[in-house]
């Protein structure tokens, strides 16, 4: 037992010279510590009680002093003392840009500590200007706070985007045992630390007084957000303008978003007075954050408004086109008269649009371009603002014209094209002829205004009205005296949109009336109008009124009838003329077939003539004399209508033996 005790005693002195043991206390103490540096990422998770409160971007050499402090150093105002001395922070990483090769740190510090530490809000009017400190300092004290132990919170003096910032004033630091045990923990190439992403959000924070914007500053904010909702305003205007499908539509959504750009003057110009009654402290930032809005408007407006000449322009050109297309059919001088017309009136938008545009690009050029808003009283280092913001809104307005213009412009060429082509194909023909020719034209008019036969020119073979009347008294081709022409048959045009089987039963009066009747009751109506009304009816023109369709011999259709391509209708295809008789037209027409017992028509007249149409025929046409034939076409198509399709239908049925009609 004693050999043994001694073996173990050996061994032990053996250990103790080479310089080996068990571990102590003191050992045991040294992990920890280790684990409890500040740029160790261990560091951010274990120490619970302490709190995030900033982030800073600093150069590599200030990183390097931060980790040899382990905590931050004061600073010596180089960066700028917005709102007093000490070390500014960031609400979120990397929010501050800093210079190339920056290193981001996190900013901790004891949780109960911070939450106890007095906090103020620094509003504009305190910032920049002389002796800043001065200035914010007084602000805390005059909320009954110590400058120099209070946390100082503020918007970031830069444009754009809003950042927030908090400064810990340097008799708050470490250094001066301010009490806040603040660590710091920075980026490491060499070592690698993942920094925390998440925003300090300085809302939640304790101890917070004074007021994050001044009174003036509220009220821009407000003028700001009211322009925001006006903006939205005229965007939605530009699109009921898109969606527009007539004139009318348009021009509301052309008022809305000119009410818009009214509205933003208004917003503006409240910025500037604020702007100038506080012109020590307020930005002009805020005059261009709501000029750019009122630009933004003015060119929606700028917009709506092309687009009125656009659409304008599509309706001319589609006019134009379906001129274009009867010119196989009908009188060529005629067809190239009127496309003349309609290329000039879109020769006038096209002027219109490029003088509006050229006065743009004069105005952006000029020295000094007409402001729309006033803006005196700026500071003298702002004198040229009204006109940068001017200029910046006029390249809005010239770019969104060019694109419109250009459309335009294009749709012009094309017209003047095919206008130039039409012409060709005219021969020239201006509209002077031979005077044998004319003299033999306007005696065929006057004849057959008083109801002869005489011209043995084409427009006589197309008077199929006045041929079936002829047809008729001798009782010859009864099945065919009341047939769609040829011209009416291939029309393009479809009925109109009428209950099914009221149309039916309209249709099929009629044409029970003139299969079984010839065309003698129709003559006997007409008789009293002379053979110049009888052209105005083709025939099936009554059938083609009771169906709703649409019966195109030549010229137009209103209510149902086909008014034909006599030499008294002149190729009349104005929209004006649908506008002065379709309602008349429809009206009676309709109420005539579904009738039971007509009333018995007025006396005619006995001879009814339209001198000018028949005389002027191949004569140049005037607006005047265009808007003169509407009228007198109107009146003699409503007469034959209202008086004579009465008489019509009164000697129909007691012809054919029909009683009480058709319902």
């Amino acid at each position: 037992m004693a050999v043994y005790n001694l073996f173990l005693s050996l061994i032990a002195l053996a250990l103790v010279r080479d310089g080996l043991g068990f571990p102590n206390g003191a050992n045991i103490q040294v992990q920890p510590q280790s684990l409890s540096k500040p740029d160790n990422p261990i560091h951010l998770d274990k120490r619970i009680q302490e709190v995030i409160i900033g982030y800073r971007r600093v150069d590599p050499t200030q990183a390097a002093l931060y980790r040899k402090e382990r905590t931050l150093t004061a600073s010596d105002g180089r960066g700028g003392s917005q709102i007093g001395d000490g070390v500014y922070t960031s609400d979120k990483l990397g929010s501050w840009p800093g210079k190339p090769g920056d290193v981001n740190c996190v900013i901790l510090a004891n949780s109960d500590a911070f939450d106890k530490m007095p906090k103020a809000w620094i509003p504009r009017p305190s910032w920049w200007g002389g002796l800043v400190k001065k200035r914010a300092d007084s602000y805390i004290q005059g909320l009954s706070l110590d400058p120099l132990k209070t946390i100082r919170l503020s918007v970031v003096d830069t444009p754009g985007k809003e950042t927030l910032q908090m400064v810990i004033p340097n008799d708050l630091l470490n250094s001066k045992d301010g009490g806040l045990d603040i660590v710091v923990n920075c980026e490491d190439k060499d070592k690698k630390l993942d920094l925390p992403t998440h925003d300090v959000d300085y809302s939640t924070w304790a101890n917070v007084v004074g007021e994050k914007y001044a009174p003036a500053e509220v009220e821009v904010q407000k003028l700001k957000e009211k322009g925001g909702q006006v903006l939205k305003d005229s965007e939605a205007a530009h699109s009921e303008a898109k969606k527009a499908l007539s004139a009318n539509d348009l021009e509301a959504a052309n008022s809305k978003a000119r009410a818009a750009v009214g509205s933003l003057k208004d917003v503006v110009e409240q910025t500037v007075a604020h702007t100038v009654k506080n012109k020590e402290w307020m930005s002009t930032d805020q005059i261009k954050e709501t000029y750019k809005l009122y630009a933004q408007a003015r060119t929606t407006l700028t917009v709506t408004g092309l687009m009125v000449n656009e659409k304008l322009v599509e309706g001319y050109k589609s006019e134009f086109d379906r001129f274009v297309q009867t010119v196989a059919g009908t009188d060529r001088n005629e067809v190239v008269t009127n496309a003349e017309k309609l290329a000039f009136k879109i020769k006038q938008v096209v002027e219109k649009v490029q003088k509006e545009l050229s006065d743009k690009q004069a105005m952006k050029s000029s020295q000094s371009p007409s402001i729309s808003i006033a803006m005196k009283g700026l500071d003298s280092r702002d004198s040229q603002l009204p006109t940068e913001l001017e200029k910046g809104a006029l390249d809005l307005e010239i770019s969104a014209m060019e694109k419109s213009v250009a459309k335009i412009v294009e749709v012009g060429k094309q017209v003047d094209n095919q206008v130039e082509k039409l012409r060709n194909g005219a021969k020239l023909d201006t509209g002077d002829k031979d005077p044998k020719d004319k003299d033999k034209s306007e005696d065929g008019d006057k004849d057959e205004s008083k109801g002869g036969d005489k011209d043995k020119g084409k427009d006589a073979d197309k008077e199929k009205g006045k041929d079936d009347k002829d047809k008729g008294k001798d009782g010859g081709d009864k099945n065919n005296s009341l047939k769609p022409s040829e011209g009416q048959r291939k029309s393009k045009e479809g009925p109109k949109a009428v209950e099914e089987k009221a149309a039916k039963e309209r249709q099929q009066v009629a044409s029970d009336l003139e299969k079984n009747n010839s065309n003698s009751w129709v003559g006997t109506a007409l008789a009293g109008l002379g053979a110049a009304v009888l052209t105005l009816l083709g025939a099936g023109a009554l059938t083609a009124a009771a169906s709703g369709g649409v019966s195109a011999g030549g010229t137009f259709t209103a209510g149902g009838i086909a008014v034909m391509a006599a030499p008294q209708a002149i190729h009349v295809a104005e929209s004006e003329v649908a506008a002065l008789v379709d309602k008349t037209i429809e009206e009676v027409t309709v109420e005539a077939m579904l009738r039971a017992a007509p009333r018995p028509p007025s006396k005619l007249p006995s001879n009814v003539q339209i001198p000018v149409l028949a005389q002027k025929r191949d004569k140049a046409q005037t607006p005047e004399l265009k808007r003169w034939k509407a009228a007198a076409l109107s009146a003699v198509v409503q007469q034959v209508v209202k008086e004579s399709l009465d008489e019509a239908l009164k000697q129909a049925l007691q012809e054919t033996g029909i009683k009480g009609g058709r319902q």
